[in-house]
This record gives structure tokens, sequence and C-alpha cells, in this order.
């Protein structure tokens, strides 16, 4: 008796410390229409479900309710085999308050859609799963703020109407009942069966004790890859306190690298926002300073309990994807690849609400356009002397882009009317400072970017902070950085577990607001105080406290569910490490 106890024991604080499980779901109902949708009760929690697209089950459909901004992540991939190397499954979002779908997929009631294909994946990201041993091509993973209250679907199928495999799934919250290990046995085979994985027929086993100790077994390879997001090591190197990782990717040639800057303090017990820091040269360069390195001298990442990261680039960053090269693709090599190469590795939210833009000249631009492009991924952005009007190319931009179509589609201009629905509830936006791009590269109207910007933010109702009085050198400054960085956090809501609702915004109208002063005949404030363009409530961000359900007394574990420690990663069937 006494050694089962113990296994149950240890199988307990195995599945919780490493926190990187989806729950399989497994329903005999047809889940091909709204009317035979399997209902998820807990979006927030990590499921997935597995299913075959055939004739007669051309789509998959999974129902749940949520509150108005929720955030949920959902992702969809596929078995690793020769025949669906090309399938290429699409997701889709259905609700209310979504734009009107144009799929093709017949939608209940008022219902909207919001669709994401994947015909676009070239390079899948590989995942091997150690549980149940199985691999995967991952071909999308996002998070959608719902819009609205109510009942939603998440829904697969194939625009192509090839037929195939496929997983979808939903939620981060990794959370277990006791008798889950009990299943595990079950479930390994049921999905090894979908992968199609030959049973190794190693004789007969003790079927409880053997499932327990396969289980183990997942957990020490998985631990002793301390959550790497692909099967290769990438290097690391430490450099006046500065992590440096070595990395080489399908999105830009040769070897990046990427730069971290942990508190003092950090604990994996805790989340900690991202500071993003976009670079304006390539590589490292230093012509016009170094971002982080700033940062690290203003005690930035202790100051507000931050990790700042700076990534480079092989090319001049402008933060697009080329129209034709598939080796420059900037905006996707930080989206696809260093937010999840980060939030894998170091504990984050692993939602929009912890990754925070920050950049300056064309590096502000990057920010801008970034977070217009996808507001759903990103959070928070602040620019400070960049240029947000250019409708040709400039400078090295051609190399970035390709074509003008291309550059269009990542102009913060044309994003702020097309997504500011995204900005018109909280604000998420600052904009500061003008120097070099005053009026070097003429707008529409002929006054600054910073300011030009500012009012087409105002005239589209989107909501920002806005000071143009830091006029200051044209380079990585703390005079700018600080009133910036300032703001840009006080914008931030407190640190959630990822797939939690957020709380509805309090009417704005209620509190005092301060007017915009006239930059005509207002005296430039100190650097440290930004004027305000729109009321922002400040946020006492309370510090992490409580112990995770690993650091409990062993008594607490055995209640009705256990919830995992590490619910901030961003995890995959069965985990993304």
């Amino acid at each position: 008796m006494n050694k089962t106890a113990n296994a149950f024991v240890v199988l307990l604080l195995a599945l919780c410390q490493t926190g990187q499980a989806h729950r399989p779901v497994f329903s005999e109902k047809a889940a091909t229409d709204p009317n035979t949708a399997v209902f998820i009760s807990e979006p927030s929690v990590s499921q997935v479900i597995y299913r075959a697209i055939s004739a007669e089950a051309r789509q998959v459909w999974l129902a749940f309710d949520a509150n108005e901004r929720f955030e949920l992540f959902i992702q969809i991939g596929v078995p690793v085999l020769d025949r669906l190397k090309d399938f290429r499954p699409a997701m889709m979002v259905v609700g209310p308050g979504l734009p009107e779908g144009t799929s093709g997929v017949d939608l209940p009631g008022e219902s909207g859609a919001k669709c994401f294909p994947t015909d676009g994946v070239k390079n899948p990201r590989f995942f091997h799963e150690h549980f149940t041993g199985t691999d995967s091509w991952i071909l999308r993973s996002e998070t959608v703020v719902l819009p609205g209250s109510g009942r939603y679907y998440l829904v697969a199928f194939v625009p192509s109407g090839q037929e195939g495999k496929l997983w979808l799934s939903v939620g981060k919250k990794e959370v277990f009942g006791l008798a889950d290990w009990s299943k595990f046995g079950q479930w390994k085979r049921r999905i090894g069966k979908f992968h199609e994985i030959v049973e190794d027929g190693r004789g007969p086993r003790i079927p409880v004790l053997s499932e327990i100790g396969a289980l183990l077994r997942s957990v020490g390879a998985m631990r002793s890859r301390s959550r790497r997001p692909d099967p290769e090591a990438t290097p690391v190197r430490v450099q006046e306190g500065v992590k440096i990782h070595t990395v080489e990717t399908e999105y830009q040639n040769g070897r990046q690298e990427i730069r971290v800057l942990l508190p003092d303090s950090y604990s994996e017990d805790k989340s900690y926002r991202v500071l993003y820091v976009l670079p304006v040269e390539k590589g490292f360069d230093r012509k016009y300073g170094y971002g982080l390195g700033v940062l690290k001298k203003m005690d930035a990442h202790n100051r507000y309990d931050i990790i700042i990261v700076q990534m480079g680039f092989e090319k001049e960053p402008w933060f697009g994807d080329h129209a034709t090269d598939s080796k420059t693709r900037q905006a996707s090599y930080l989206k696809e690849f260093v937010v999840p190469f980060i939030e894998e590795r170091y504990s984050t939210p692993g939602t929009p609400e912890g990754r925070l833009l920050f950049g300056f000249s064309k590096s502000g631009w990057g920010a801008f356009s970034l977070i217009l492009k996808y507001p759903e991924f990103y959070g928070y952005a602040a620019s400070w002397d960049a240029p947000m009007f250019l409708d040709r190319f400039h400078y090295s931009m051609a190399e970035v882009y390709g074509t003008a179509e291309r550059l269009n589609a990542y102009r913060p201009d044309l994003l702020v009317s097309r997504k500011k629905t995204y900005f018109q509830k909280k604000t998420r936006l600052v904009v500061t400072g003008e120097r070099g791009w005053g009026k070097s590269v003429p707008t529409p109207n002929g006054g600054s970017h910073t300011s030009e910007i500012h009012t087409l933010l105002e005239d589209q109702g989107v909501k920002h902070v806005y000071d143009n009085g830091l006029n200051v050198p044209h380079r990585w400054d703390e005079r700018w950085m600080a009133p910036t960085l300032k703001a840009l956090i006080e914008l931030t809501e407190p640190v959630r577990a990822p797939g939690t609702a957020l709380s509805p915004e309090k009417p704005t109208s209620q509190a005092p607001s301060p007017s915009p002063p006239s930059t005509a005949t207002t005296t430039t404030p100190p650097p440290t105080t930004p004027r305000w363009s729109t009321t922002i409530t400040s946020r006492n961000r309370p510090a992490t406290s409580g112990k995770s359900a690993c650091q409990r007394p062993l008594g607490r574990l055995f209640g009705t569910r256990m919830t995992s420690r590490s619910a901030s990663r961003v995890m995959i069937p069965w985990s993304e490490s």
C-alpha cells in the first residue's frame, strides 16, 4: 500500500512540475456541425481533439461559452506522416461580435467568424511529444481576444477539400484529476494509433505500474530537454549579465543572436512581462547606441520587474515579410520564432498582456506596424521619433518588403483604420517625441510624423498616450526611453494566467480626464512627465504571491483536481518544449 501511495505522489508531482500536458478529448459525438459540436466546459484548460477529415466528416466543431475579452488560445497541427506533408487544414473561431464569415462554412444564427488558414505554411514546426512518443507538425498558433459574451465555436476544416488527419487544441492551463494517471495508458494507445505508431511488442506488462513507469520516463525525457522549442540545442553564453542565445532559423540567412536580460530576482515561480526591444540596425551594430544596454544601465529590468529581449537581424530591420524571399521574413521571425523561443524558456504569461514592443525611428515604425497588424498577438507598443507615413521605399526598405503591395500590408498609417476596433476600448499605444523624423520625409499634411500619427489615431478613435515634447538626440537615449517606457508599463494589466478572462473596462468617463495641453502654448515638461492625450487609469500591479501547486503541502494536492505550476507557457499536445 505504501508503494502504491508513493507512486501516486511521484506521479502527481511529475505532472505538476512539468505542467506541459493537454488533456485529450475523446467523444462519440460527430462534431461535424454546430448541432453535434463537442462542448468544452473550460476553454482556458488545455485540451486537444484528434479527428480524421473525410467525405462524411468535412469539419470538426468544438463549442464553448466565454465572456467578453476572454483570451482564447488555439492551435492546429497534423501527425508527421508522408501523405500529410502538404495537408493544410484551417481553423476558425465563430461567435458573436466577430466579422462576417467568408470561408464558405455555414455559420449558426447571426454569428461572425475569424479564419486562420495554413495554406501559406511552407515549413511547419516539428514537435515530438514525449508522453505519447508521437510526432506532429504544428501549423498555426493564435490567441484571440473574444469581442463579446456568449456561445462560441472553434472549427477545423480543409479549404482544398483534401482528406486527412488533424488535431485541434484550446487553452493553456493544465488541470489534472487524481484519476488521470490511470487513463494514461489508454490515452497513449489511442493517440499513438491516431499517429499510426506501431506497438513495440516488448511483451507482457503489469498494467498500472507499467503505465506509471512509462509516464515517468516521459517526464524525465521532457525535463532533460529544458523546454527547448525544437529538437536541436541552441548555444547560449552570458556576457555582462545578459544571456546570449545563438539561433539559426528558416526566417533569415545565417546565425542570429537573441539577447535576454532577466530581473536580478528572477524566479520560475512568477510570470514576467517581456519587453521586446526592436533594433534599428542589422545585427547588433551600435551607430545609434544599444537599446538593451541603455535599459540595463537604467536598471529597467529590476525597476519594472520585466524580462528585456533584443534580437538581431541579418538585414536592416523594417519588420516586414518579403513578398518573394522566404529568407527575409522579419515579422514572422519575431512572431513565430523569437516570442515562442522566449516563452518556452522563461516564465512569462504567454499572452498578449505580457508582450510589449519598444522602439524608435525604423523600430518605432516596427513596433506600431507589428501591433497593428497582429493586435491579437502583441499587447502594447511604444514608439519615439519614428516615421509613420512612408508610402514608397526609403533607405533599405526594398530589401525587406520587395514590392509596394507588401509594404502597404505593413504601413502603420493604413493599418490604423483597418484595425482600429482593437484599440478603441483600451489604451495600448504610446507615441512620443519628434527629432530626426520631424519633417525629413513629408507627411500627407506636412506636419511631423509624430504629430500626424497622433491626429490620425484621434480621428479614428484609437486610445493612446501622446507626448511630442521629448526632443533629444536621435539614438537610444535614456532621456526619451525612461518616460516612454514608464508610460508603456503603466498601461499594462496585472499579470494573469493565460486563458483567463479580462475584467470589463471601467468607463473612463467616470474618471477625471486631463485635457491634452496645446503644444503652441504649453512649456515642454521634463522628460519624466509625459502628457497624456487620453484618460489613463494607472493600475497598481500587486506582486505575485502565494505558492504554486507544486509548493503546497502534499495533502492539498489530493483534492478534486490539481492545477499545474507552469500555466504560463505555450503548450501543445501535450507540450511545446
